[in-house]
């Protein structure tokens, strides 16, 4: 059996204060992918409790990055 060279899938979990901006989780997000050398287009997937589903700046983000 051989494995699948395939990039495995990354999800980010978010957390955040109510009323938080799409573009701070933007930043915190960028700045935590760089600093572990992760590109961007290895985000398959953001996740956060069921709680804050219909938070403005989650949802923002989530569309910002299809």
């Amino acid at each position: 059996m051989t494995r699948d060279s395939a990039a495995p899938t990354l999800v980010v979990g978010l957390g955040c204060q109510r009323g938080c901006p799409a573009s701070t989780l933007r930043a915190l997000l960028d700045q935590a992918l760089q600093a572990h050398r992760i590109e961007l287009g290895a985000v398959k997937a953001l996740a956060s409790i069921d709680l804050k589903r219909d938070e403005p700046g989650l949802q923002e983000l989530a569309a910002q990055l299809a």
